[in-house]
């Protein structure tokens, strides 16, 4: 039986031109992206012409500059990032220019125990290949062991429409138990072929409302893994 899943974060990252000053609690519900209510108890970080930073209805964060927009939850359902992000760019700024997307989901889980997570570390980053450091390493005991700090993994995968990626990375979890706590990341990230200057988001929001699901399971594959061999 697979470890517990403590903590989950979802996002969308959207990377070409945007204008931040115009995102704002009282926009999003006038444009019917969130309800009043929602928009009423959402908080406000920033908002200006460089940056705008926000959590709408307490539960989705939204973070934009001039090249990147954001959006972020960390509690299913996950897929009202999709929407939101289809009415803003699909409906009422379509013309905005994006080129990339990347879709991701990171996890936080206990390995079932401290020598469990110290085996999994061994497991992904040898110790062999480093020499006398590695003997070291794998010398090491006592309240901390030496070993993995982060690791991370590459897949090529490209179509007729985007260049891209799939990848993962480990590490010990910053938030969870130091000795057994362990962090997975995985983003897919999109590059379109032939994006052409002044055609707007609806290729890129087409592209993300088809690989949305994929992207996901992809990511719940490789967490599933890690998750089943950390138990």
């Amino acid at each position: 039986m697979a470890v517990e899943i403590e903590r989950s974060h979802w996002a969308i990252v959207l990377l070409g031109s945007f204008n931040p000053s115009i995102f704002h609690p009282a926009w999003f519900a006038k444009n019917e992206v969130i309800s009043q209510e929602h928009a009423e108890s959402s908080e406000v970080s920033v908002i200006h012409n460089e940056v705008a930073s926000m959590t709408l209805g307490n539960q989705i964060r939204v973070a934009c500059e001039a090249n990147r927009f954001q959006v972020e939850v960390s509690k299913a359902p996950e897929i009202i990032l999709l929407d939101l992000v289809s009415k803003v760019f699909g409906d009422l700024l379509p013309h905005s220019r994006v080129q990339n997307f990347g879709i991701n989901k990171s996890v936080h889980f206990r390995a079932s125990s401290p020598e469990k997570r110290t085996e999994i570390g061994r497991m992904f980053a040898p110790t062999d290949p480093w020499g006398e450091f590695g003997t070291r390493i794998q010398s090491s005991e006592g309240e901390q062991v030496g070993g993995l700090m982060s690791l991370r993994m590459r897949e090529i995968k490209n179509d007729d429409e985007t260049t891209g990626s799939l990848e993962a990375r480990i590490e010990p979890s910053p938030v969870l138990d130091k000795k057994s706590g362990i962090f997975v990341a995985v983003n897919r990230h999109f590059d379109l072929r032939d994006y052409k200057e002044g055609s707007g988001a609806i290729q890129a929001i087409r592209k993300l409302d088809q690989e949305f699901a994929q992207a996901l399971k992809d990511s719940d594959e490789i967490i599933d893994y890690i998750a089943n061999i950390s138990a």
